[in-house]
């Protein structure tokens, strides 16, 4: 029997999502680390780890493959890995505990190692979560199963739930979840759904055109933490290109009006260069005042003022102070015959 049309567009515009989502965490070791910390209340040190993503594709013993949705392998110096497990959620599912074990059994039958006897073998399971997009009903806090061995023993499998429809946009960039800032646009999803269902062309209009407000307002938002140095300059062009492509998403879902897709690209690439423009005008006037601060604290060393009046007058730190005595030092010998 053939795939109808409705069937395979649905599955068309999942398997879409579901690489635009993969492409929020496509991003630099800092901004990823960070993520897994606030998502997952870790302190892991960016500079001190290495982090990959893992494989997600198994094949069972019936010979079929099942795929999750993201795992993350991260290595520290002298401890064994850390695997997460990211599964991305837009319905509600009665069975995801068992999905998640599933996927997290298989992921660690994959690293399985032996014991030094050779007799044992060590399965570490990786540290999972589900983030739940949309808001659904009996969406738990946490999937629970209970897992009871033949020799009576038992073991509760419990997996968190991150409810993202309840995160603002404050809480999101306070702990380090801010590529993530771009699914606030499919939150609209719902509320299209049931405008389309009803044939209202109207309200259909209107609440695309508060996607494009949403789109801007977040590009915005990512441009101030890139002005700051909190997302590096790769990373704001994926979170740009996020939210072009989910607006797109939305809008040619519902067939709303194709035209605002331009006009949400063009926005998005006019964010970033006005961003480039304001960091290199920043920029600039920051090495002009540099320049003066250090011509000052010349001054201020070669008429033998204490080090605590330096740093107060000419803003630099002891360092660079330390840096200018010892160029003053240098430029003062003389040159060897």
């Amino acid at each position: 029997m053939s795939e109808s049309t409705e069937n395979k567009k649905e599955r068309q515009e999942s398997v879409k999502l579901d690489e635009i989502m993969r492409l929020l965490f496509d991003m630099s070791k800092e901004t990823l680390v960070n993520m897994l910390n606030g998502l997952f209340g870790e302190t892991l040190d960016p500079a001190l780890v290495d982090i990959t993503k893992d494989n997600a594709k198994f094949v069972n013993e019936q010979l079929e493959i099942i795929e999750g949705d993201l795992f993350l392998r991260v290595t520290k110096p002298l401890v064994k890995p850390y695997l997460f497990h990211i599964e991305f959620q837009t319905a509600e599912d009665k069975e995801m505990a068992i999905r998640v074990l599933r996927y997290d059994l298989n992921k660690a039958v994959e690293n399985q190692r032996l014991t030094g006897n050779n007799n044992e073998f060590i399965l570490y399971m990786p540290k999972s979560l589900v983030i739940h997009i949309e808001a659904h009903e009996s969406i738990p806090d946490e999937y629970k199963a209970t897992i009871i061995f033949a020799d009576g023993d038992t073991k509760e499998l419990k997996v968190p739930v991150l409810k993202y429809w309840q995160l603002s946009d404050e809480y999101l960039i306070k702990n380090n979840l801010f590529p993530l800032l771009p699914l606030k646009i499919f939150l609209l999803r719902a509320e299209l759904d049931r405008l389309t269902r009803n044939k209202d062309v109207q309200a259909k209009q209107e609440v695309i055109l508060r996607a494009r407000d949403i789109a801007e307002k977040i590009a915005k938002e990512a441009a101030e933490l890139n002005t700051i140095d909190i997302l590096i300059d790769d990373d704001f062009k994926k979170v740009l290109k996020v939210i072009s492509n989910l607006f797109e998403h939305l809008n040619n879902r519902y067939e709303v009006d194709k035209n605002l897709n331009s006009e949400v690209k063009t926005m998005t690439e006019l964010v970033f260069d006005n961003t480039a423009y304001t960091r290199g005008e920043r920029n600039g006037e920051y090495k002009g005042e540099h320049k003066k601060a250090v011509e000052m604290a010349k001054k201020m060393l070669l008429d033998n003022e204490p080090l605590e009046r330096i740093i107060k007058y000419t803003g630099l730190t002891e360092k660079e102070i330390k840096e200018t005595q010892n160029t003053i030092e240098a430029r003062a010998k003389p040159e060897k015959n």
